[in-house]
């Protein structure tokens, strides 16, 4: 767009969310849960259902983007897309969440108090 000189506010706003979707819901999120993930099953083996949650979150990466432009005119499709999205986002985040309860006495005395207050306001960040 910059170098074609040819910019439309719409399509600018769109594909700086683009950039900044894929910034912070793309490698940032997956690099944080992974490591996460792979610290947390040196104590739980639940490798499966960590698998699960990630075939979520990332099926709802691509299409979760649209919820930044929900101001742009989409087909009503791309808003039902959207709306599956956001469900399997929140249905991954249940389930780890759940997982993490069900596992805490085995998890909490591998964490100090600072990770703790870490992860939990991580926690309430991403909900």
């Amino acid at each position: 767009m910059m170098y074609s000189k040819v910019i439309h506010e719409k399509w600018y706003l769109a594909a700086e969310y683009f950039y900044l979707h894929f910034q912070y819901n793309g490698w940032f999120f997956f690099a944080c849960m992974g490591l996460f993930t792979a610290y947390i099953s040196l104590f739980v083996k639940a490798a499966d259902a960590f698998k699960k949650i990630f075939k979520l979150f990332a099926f709802a990466a691509v299409p979760a983007y649209f919820l930044s432009t929900l101001w742009m005119p989409l087909p009503i499709w791309v808003y039902i897309l959207v709306i599956i999205a956001a469900v399997a986002q929140l249905a991954g985040w249940i389930w780890l969440v759940n997982l993490l309860k069900i596992n805490w006495q085995p998890l909490k005395n591998n964490f100090s108090v600072i990770a703790k207050y870490i992860l939990g306001f991580a926690g309430i960040a991403i909900d």
